[in-house]
């Protein structure tokens, strides 16, 4: 019979080199599931856990709590850095994640499928952080049946209460016939991929990224990207009636529900019932006054509005397009040097 050892949270320089040091006592592999910002702050430690035979797999970067509340972009952005991390430290790239807690949703196979990662589970889970020794050590003697994956952690402990655990643990599958498999032989998955870039962790998923695709390809969109406009004519000084009636316009904002809310203040702290119906009166003089911004305004204000659309929508055409094109992990530096896009 055979199973594996795995410790999440870590490297810890407390608990991992006191794991590692019983793990070659008794010549046993393991697979440690990483949290990139520790193994920022330990670095020999990730090294030696690679150099000492065993596996190095993603735990995500900062092991939030609320992880499992996360969508596509900010998931993989996650396991992105921690692949990155690793992968500078220790030169490898993991092929293994394992999420905080175990908790998964619907957009996480999406984000590790995007970073070449494979979702490795447990099936004894020994509550190790909340629990004595003993009752770590009884519940994985209930559990384990061949081919388990236990799931202990390299945190959170002393140094002399994890090798006393680990002893123990260790000690308690031999006497009952197991033998322990590194967990790449135990599942036959290569627990590394080749070294690479992680993916571009701006590029879009799921829904927007199809609909973004869909909406490059239609007509309007072509047209609209095609159509280039630029805001030079604000440069000139517009028309003095444009200016007056934009200017009327926003006065007929301030004169209508603030002065409503104005009115009903001073009937209440008067107590006089009349000043309240001069709230209404000047809704609607508000309305008179925006009416009368609007015809001063005119063509000059249907020819900026019409331009200002045109410009907002070849902008949102180059977003679309971006988001859409399937050579996003260019740079946006090298898209703005090659001429093919245009940026704001």
């Amino acid at each position: 019979m055979k199973t594996s050892l795995t410790f999440d949270d870590g490297p810890d320089p407390e608990t991992t080199p006191a794991v590692l040091s019983v793990l070659a006592k008794h010549e046993i592999k393991a697979a440690f599931f990483c949290i990139g910002e520790k193994v920022s702050q330990t670095p020999d430690l990730a090294r030696r856990i690679v150099a000492e035979g065993h596996i190095i797999a993603n735990h995500t970067f900062h092991h939030f709590w609320w992880m499992n509340f996360l969508r596509c972009k900010r998931l993989r952005q996650e396991t992105a850095e921690a692949q990155e991390k690793i992968r500078n430290i220790t030169g490898k790239t993991p092929a293994f994640f394992r999420p905080p807690a175990g908790l998964t949703n619907p957009h996480l196979g999406r984000a590790l499928r995007q970073n070449g990662l494979s979702c490795i589970g447990w099936d004894v889970r020994t509550f190790d952080t909340r629990r004595n020794n003993a009752q770590v050590v009884k519940s994985i003697t209930l559990k384990t049946r061949d081919g388990s994956v236990i799931l202990l952690h390299d945190a959170g402990k002393t140094s002399q209460d994890m090798k006393e655990l680990l002893e123990a643990v260790i000690t308690v599958l031999k006497d009952g016939g197991f033998t322990f498999a590194a967990l790449d032989n135990l599942l036959e998955l290569d627990p590394y991929q080749e070294n690479k870039e992680a993916s571009d962790v701006n590029d879009s998923c799921g829904m927007l990224k199809r609909l973004t695709k869909w909406l490059a390809q239609t007509r309007f969109m072509k047209k609209t990207l095609a159509d280039e406009i630029t805001l030079d004519v604000i440069k000139q000084r517009p028309s003095v009636k444009f200016i007056a009636g934009i200017s009327l316009v926003g006065i007929s904002y301030i004169i209508g529900w603030p002065a409503v809310a104005f009115f009903t203040f001073l009937a209440a702290y008067y107590n006089v019932k009349e000043i309240v119906l001069l709230g209404p009166a000047s809704y609607l003089f508000s309305h008179l006054v925006f009416i009368a911004g609007a015809a001063l305004a005119g063509v000059d204000g249907i020819k900026y509005g019409h331009m200002f659309y045109r410009w907002f929508m070849h902008k949102f055409a180059v977003w679309v397009k971006t988001k859409a094109s399937p050579d996003r992990d260019k740079s946006i530096e090298a898209r703005k040097n090659d001429g093919k896009l245009m940026f704001p």
